[in-house]
């Protein structure tokens, strides 16, 4: 049998980034941009998405106190 009969022609799938974002910074063309290129820079590609299906997620947090009163909380999650 040839050898290469034996590889599979099927591309790997792409590799799934989840990144979480704040509403102003996800609908911010400029803010937005910085953190594509960030993100691109860290996979290791500045430029491109090749191979990774990226899924922005828009973040909210809110806080119930004891009054039932709903807060707004800055979105800071990283380094849970």
């Amino acid at each position: 049998m040839n050898s290469n009969a034996m590889l599979n022609p099927q591309p790997l799938p792409p590799r799934q980034v989840i990144v979480e974002v704040a509403g102003d910074a996800l609908f911010d063309l400029k803010k937005f941009n910085k953190i594509q290129e960030s993100v691109l820079g860290r996979l290791g590609c500045g430029g491109c998405t090749s191979g990774y299906d990226i899924s922005w997620l828009h973040i909210n947090q809110f806080h119930v106190d004891e009054k039932l009163n709903v807060v707004d909380l800055p979105v800071a999650r990283f380094g849970r």
